[in-house]
């Protein structure tokens, strides 16, 4: 602030530094937000990194009690709000699993196998013997264990007889 006032000649403006500040965070911001499928993701960390830096524009320019106040209130926000949603909304995450093979279909037990646990269920199960293809739809309650589920799918595709294993939407 003190360097748009002070440093071209005590001609400045500081509502221009906000203005850059803001729009230049809000690129950041916009990169962070990724789109998948159903589901959209990085929404609290482009909000996070704006609120950070209107923190930082609120100290520069002296609001040191509004900025420890706003920062309360972004840390009560993120933190203990974030485990009571967990709590009472439960949100069913489901991700499709395209699977290719060679020859004959392999058994199916051996992929209720690698996909059984507690957190994930198989929601549905499509054979299309005419591209060799069988399409796997997984749910469960956190994407952590559904890329998991995913990545063991990946680990033991050969000893199951899977020539390629890829996410589909």
């Amino acid at each position: 602030m003190v360097i748009s006032v002070e440093g071209f000649g005590g001609i400045g403006d500081p509502a221009r530094l906000a203005a850059q500040v803001v729009s230049g965070v809000g690129f950041l911001g916009a990169g962070t937000i990724i789109v998948r499928g159903k589901s959209i993701y990085g929404l609290t960390t482009a909000a996070s990194l704006w609120v950070c830096a209107c923190l930082g524009l609120t100290v520069g320019i002296g609001f040191y009690f509004e900025a420890l106040t706003a920062l309360g209130v972004v840390i009560f926000a993120l933190w203990p709000l974030n485990l009571l949603q967990k709590k009472m909304f439960k949100v069913e995450l489901s991700q499709t699993i395209a699977v290719s093979y060679r020859g004959i279909l392999p058994e199916i037990n051996k992929i209720y196998q690698c996909v059984n646990s507690e957190s994930i269920r198989i929601e549905k199960m499509e054979i299309h013997e005419d591209i060799k293809e069988l399409l796997i739809m997984i749910s469960g309650q956190s994407q952590r264990e559904l890329d998991k589920t995913v990545f063991k799918i990946m680990e033991t595709s050969e000893i199951i007889g899977f020539t390629r294993v890829s996410e589909s939407d």
